[in-house]
């Protein structure tokens, strides 16, 4: 996008199809997983938003569901053939919302003070909408894109993905048949660190499972002494697991991410950047990220480690005067992409006793590198419009749709561009109460999407 190109590209987008004006109209949608009982088909209610705004642009969809309540959408715009093709994704189902947190109506998609509110205004609504917006330029600018432009809109990302991505790469994966590269979540927002300001863009992710740590043993009256029962060494290795940490392991994505970060911070802030560099010495590193503080720890130390996170604990019935015979500890687990788990799963043994049993399984290790080719691109589209700023790549601590599409041979980019204020926190404010993504930062960040789908060379 050229300095002359940019408004015509800043017209033709905001003309045609307002993101803003889509993204509140799929948040007043309240499309959560699980699905609630009175609203079971949200997600399609959403995916129609979605659909009505294509037709009204002349532009064709194809609906494919494992669930005809949680439908996927899919959109071909034809190419010029100078490029393979390029697919856009992202989903329409969102996190619960409870009312009583929130300054406004979590799904009112009000406007104020500049900002757009509601669950989904960042994850991932507000990003879809741009998506779809710059989907939409694309099948209507004077020339076609260098190649074709495949635009999909999932369901059931935030309950894994089974009716969504993992069903449309499974049974429809002639659709993206030659697609080398993607564009979805999680990144492009900006991110200030050390007084610059970097774009993250993630290019691998961890793998998530979960696990349960099973006990079993006798139960009877409270009223007898019952010694570790099951449910207090159930007890004893959640807490255990809350003090314990996976070894340090520097990983391609997070070397790359960290490495960037300290070139570009240097000079002044060469302290800064030689507590990043000692992050990728695994001998130095955790006494780097004690010394580093807080914020350190809590954005470096999960690119760092494989994480088991207790997030449930189950023993007995309803009656109080039992001591149950079994129980069992809930585990989130966040593998790094190259960890098997086999040491995990050795030290959960020992945390939890010879007599537990690990139920669960863990998935397979990803891919040893990632393709980094559209960096560049993206680099010169975020100085256009936030000189000085750094695109870096990211490895992102938790997962998304791009884990059913690697198998696919398909590496995807983490790139929804938001130039957002200072104290506005991307990663704070997903998931959480008052979300919300300034109006200007939707515009902006559909030109520049715009911009690299007319970009694009493979």
């Amino acid at each position: 996008m050229t300095a002359g190109a940019a408004p015509a590209l800043a017209g033709a987008v905001e003309g045609e199809e307002d993101p803003v004006a889509l993204a509140a109209r799929l948040i007043r949608v309240p499309s959560v997983v699980p699905p609630r009982p009175e609203r079971p088909d949200a997600e399609a209610q959403a995916i129609a938003h979605v659909a009505e705004r294509l037709a009204a642009h002349g532009i064709a969809h194809r609906i494919l569901a494992a669930d005809p309540a949680r439908p996927n959408l899919l959109v071909r715009v034809p190419g010029r053939g100078a490029a393979p093709p390029l697919l856009v994704y992202g989903h329409v189902d969102v996190v619960p919302a409870p009312a009583d947190a929130w300054s406004v109506d979590p799904f009112g998609g009000v406007v104020r003070d500049g900002m757009l509110w509601g669950r989904g205004a960042l994850d991932m609504k507000g990003g879809l909408a741009m998506l779809v917006a710059a989907t939409i330029a694309a099948a209507r600018a004077p020339e076609p894109p260098p190649g074709d432009v495949i635009l999909a809109c999932f369901a059931d990302e935030e309950a894994g993905g089974r009716l969504g991505a993992a069903h449309v790469a499974g049974a429809h994966a002639d659709l993206l048949a030659g697609v080398r590269h993607a564009l979805g979540e999680f990144g492009g927002f900006s991110l200030g660190i050390a007084g610059r300001t970097f774009y993250p863009v993630q290019v691998a992710e961890k793998r998530t499972a979960t696990l349960h740590l099973a006990f079993a043993g006798k139960g009877g009256h409270t009223a007898l002494l019952a010694g570790r029962s099951p449910a207090i060494r159930a007890a004893e290795a959640a807490a255990a697991l809350a003090r314990h940490r996976e070894p340090i392991r520097v990983e391609p994505a997070a070397r790359a991410m960290i490495a960037a970060i300290a070139d570009a911070l240097g000079g002044e802030r060469r302290l800064a950047a030689a507590a990043l560099r000692a992050l990728l010495r695994p001998a130095l590193a955790p006494l780097a990220l004690k010394a580093g503080g807080p914020l350190l720890a809590r954005v470096f130390e999960p690119l760092l480690r494989t994480t088991a996170q207790v997030t449930g604990l189950a023993a007995g019935g309803e009656a109080p005067n039992v001591v149950p015979d079994a129980a069992r500890v809930r585990l989130s687990v966040r593998l790094l992409p190259q960890d098997d788990g086999a040491g995990l799963l050795a030290r959960l043994a020992r945390i939890a006793g010879a007599d537990a049993a690990i139920e669960g399984e863990l998935p397979p290790t990803g891919p040893a590198g990632f393709d980094g080719s559209q960096l560049g691109p993206m680099q010169e589209l975020i100085a256009e419009i936030d000189p000085g700023a750094r695109v870096v790549p990211m490895l992102l601590p938790g997962s998304t749709d791009a884990r059913h599409l690697a198998p696919l041979g398909i590496q995807s980019y983490g790139f929804l561009p938001m130039r957002l204020p200072p104290g506005l926190s991307f990663m704070e404010l997903i998931h959480a109460a008052d979300e919300r993504v300034p109006v200007e930062a939707l515009r902006e960040g559909t030109r520049v999407l715009a911009g690299f789908l007319a970009r694009y060379r493979g």
